[in-house]
C-alpha cells in the first residue's frame, strides 16, 4: 500500500524510485505486446537499454520456440487474470538464454479498462542450476545406494551359493570316505566310491579355479602366453575334455570347422578354457538327448567360434546380464543347475584380453542359445608351415615349426634394448635367418650409430633409462637426417595395452609388437619392413 502523500507528483516519484531500485526487471507493455516501460534492472538482466526496447515488441526477448507463450499471456491478461511465477526462457541482447520467473498483471486505465500489463521478471538461472546439481547429486547417491544394495545382494547370494556348491561335493567325498574306512569289501562298491570321490574332487577343483581366475582377472594379473595357434586344434581339445559330461546326458556334440580359417595369435590354454566354459555351460543347460554344435569360420578380419545348444534358452531381459559375475537367471536355477555363475564372466574377460568380443543370442525360453566369440586375425599374416622333420629348423621354435618367408640376408637391423638378454634373443632369431644385427643398450648410443651407418630396420624397447623409446624415436624423426628419419621403426615392448600402442604410433613407430617376442611374427614384420631399401 503506497502512502498518500497528497501530491500526485510525489506519489509518481515514489513509484518511479521503487521501479528503478528494484533488483527484478519491471517491464510495462500494451495489449499489442509493445514495450511501454523498461527499468534499469531489465537493462542489467537482459542487456537491452530502455531506448532500444520502449516502442519495440516484447517478442524481441522471447526465443522463437516460445513465441506462442506471449499470445497465451495476453489472452489471460485481457480476461483480467494474473500470471504468477511462470518459469520460462528469455533471450538476452547477446543471445544468451536465461531461465526466468515472470509474474504478469493487468494494467487498467482511469476508466477501469485493461490497457496493458506489467511484468516482473527475475533471473533464476543460478538457482535452477543449483537445483539441477542437487537433483543430479541425489540421483547419483540413489544410484550408488542401489548399486551398493545390489552388490550386497550379489555377495549374499554368492556366499549362499558358494556354501551350497562346496558342501554338496564335500558331503559326497566325506560320506564315501567314511564308508571306505568301514567294512566296504566288494570291488564294485569300492570302484563306485572312488569314482564319486574323484568326480566331486574335480568339481571342487573347478570351483576353486574359477574363483582364482576371476580374482586374477579383477586384479589385472592374467598373463597371456601368446603364440601362433590353430583354433581347430584348440576346439578339438576342448570338445574331447567335455565329451564324458555330454555322454552322461546323451548329448550329441557336432563340430563344423572351416579349413580356410587362418591361424591366430593367442594363448592356447586360455582359449581352450573359453571354449570349455562355453561347452560346459551348453551341456549344463541342455536336457538329456539334446545337442550342442560348435562352429569355426571367418567373419571379415576375425575368426568366429559359435557354440549353439538346444537347451533352456535365455529370457530377453536377462541377455544383457548373462556375462556378469555370480549371475544366473534366478536362485532356483542356481540351485538346480549348480555353479557359481563365474564361467561366462571368465569367458568374456579372457576373450577381451585377446582383443576379441563375445555375444549371447537366444529366441527365448526353451529355444536354446548361441554364444559367438570373435577373435582378431593377425595384422601381418605370418607364413608358417609344420617342419618337425625339417633339418634346418632353428631351435627357438620349440614345436619344430619354421618360418617360410624371404631370407633376411643382407638386411641390417639395429636393436635397442637396455636388457642384454632380451636384445640377445631378438638378435639370435634374426641372425639365424641371415640378418646382420647390431644390438646396443641405450638410445643415445643408437643415435650415434644412426648418424654414421645405414640400417634397414630399427627395433626398440620402450621402457629404457636415460632415454625411453618414445623420446628416442621422436628424436630420430625430428633429427633432420634424411636417412634416419625414414628408417622403419618397430616397438618391441612389455607394454601391451591399446593406449601403449597408440602412444607408440604417435611417437613415430611404424609397428608395435608385444613381449615376449613371438619369433614367426617378428620375422614376418622385419621381413616386411626390411623390403624398403635405405637411402
Amino acid at each position: 500500500m503506497i502512502p498518500d502523500y497528497g501530491d500526485q507528483q510525489i506519489q509518481a516519484a515514489y513509484l518511479a524510485a521503487i521501479v528503478n531500485s528494484s533488483d527484478d526487471a519491471i517491464i510495462g507493455k500494451n495489449l499489442q505486446s509493445i514495450v511501454t516501460s523498461w527499468n534499469p534492472a531489465a537493462e542489467r538482466i537482459l542487456g537491452f537499454t530502455a531506448g532500444e526496447m520502449v516502442g519495440d515488441t516484447i517478442k524481441k526477448i522471447i526465443p522463437e520456440d516460445r513465441i506462442g507463450e506471449e499470445e497465451e499471456i495476453i489472452a489471460k491478461i485481457c480476461q483480467g487474470e494474473q500470471v504468477s511465477h511462470f518459469e520460462t526462457i528469455r533471450r538476452t541482447k547477446e543471445g544468451e538464454l536465461l531461465e526466468v520467473s515472470v509474474t504478469i498483471s493487468p494494467i487498467r486505465d482511469g476508466s477501469g479498462r485493461i490497457a496493458g500489463a506489467s511484468t516482473i521478471l527475475r533471473n533464476i538461472s543460478e538457482r535452477k542450476q543449483h537445483e539441477r546439481e542437487r537433483e543430479e547429486q541425489l540421483e547419483r547417491e540413489k544410484h550408488l545406494r542401489s548399486e551398493a544394495e545390489r552388490a550386497n545382494q550379489i555377495k549374499n547370494d554368492f556366499l549362499t551359493t558358494l556354501s551350497h556348491e562346496l558342501r554338496t561335493p564335500l558331503t559326497a567325498i566325506l560320506g564315501w570316505s567314511q564308508i571306505l574306512r568301514g567294512s566296504l569289501n566288494d570291488a564294485q562298491s569300492i570302484e563306485r566310491a572312488v569314482d564319486v570321490i574323484y568326480r566331486n574332487s574335480r568339481t571342487l577343483t573347478q570351483l576353486v579355479e574359477d574363483m582364482l581366475d576371476m580374482n586374477r582377472i579383477l586384479m589385472g594379473r592374467v598373463k597371456l602366453d601368446l603364440q601362433i595357434l590353430d583354433l581347430a586344434k584348440v576346439i578339438s581339445a576342448a570338445v574331447e575334455s567335455v565329451s564324458p559330461s555330454a555322454d552322461l546326458k546323451q548329448i550329441t556334440i557336432t563340430t563344423a570347422i572351416d579349413p580356410d580359417v587362418p591361424e591366430i595369435r593367442g594363448d592356447p590354454t586360455r582359449l581352450q578354457q573359453v571354449i570349455w566354459n562355453l561347452l560346459t555351460n551348453a551341456i549344463k543347460f541342455t536336457p538329456k538327448e539334446g545337442s550342442v554344435d560348435v562352429m569355426l569360420d571367418c567373419l571379415q578380419d576375425h575368426a568366429r567360434i559359435s557354440v549353439r545348444d538346444t537347451g533352456m534358452g535365455i529370457k530377453p531381459e536377462f541377455l544383457p546380464r548373462v556375462f556378469e559375475r555370480f549371475t544366473q537367471e534366478d536362485s532356483s536355477t542356481t540351485r538346480r543347475y549348480g555353479g557359481l555363475g563365474l564361467g561366462l564372466a571368465i569367458v568374456k574377460n579372457l576373450v577381451e584380453l585377446h582383443g576379441g568380443s563375445v555375444v549371447a543370442e537366444s529366441e527365448g525360453e526353451g529355444l536354446g542359445a548361441t554364444f559367438r566369440v570373435l577373435l582378431p586375425l593377425p595384422p601381418v599374416m605370418t607364413k608358417l608351415r609344420s617342419a618337425r622333420n625339417e633339418r634346418h629348423a632353428p631351435d627357438f621354435f620349440p614345436d619344430g615349426t619354421t618360418w617360410d618367408g624371404p631370407s633376411l640376408k643382407g638386411k641390417n637391423v639395429l636393436i635397442v634394448d637396455d636388457d642384454p638378454d632380451a636384445a640377445e634373443v631378438v638378435s639370435r632369431i634374426l641372425s639365424q635367418y641371415g640378418a646382420e644385427v647390431t644390438a646396443v643398450h641405450s638410445g643415445p648410443t643408437a643415435l650415434s650409430l644412426l648418424g654414421s651407418a645405414k640400417y634397414h630396420v630399427l627395433i626398440s624397447d620402450i621402457a629404457m633409462p636415460e632415454m625411453d623409446g618414445y623420446e628416442f624415436v621422436r628424436t630420430i624423426r625430428e633429427s633432420g637426417n634424411r636417412v634416419a628419419e625414414r628408417i622403419p621403426a618397430i616397438a618391441l615392448t612389455a607394454f601391451s595395452r591399446s593406449e601403449d600402442r597408440r602412444k607408440a604410433m604417435l611417437a613415430g613407430f611404424d609397428m608395435f609388437l608385444s613381449k615376449p617376442v613371438d619369433p614367426p611374427e617378428l620375422l614376418a614384420v622385419v621381413s616386411r619392413y626390411a623390403g624398403r631399401e635405405p637411402d
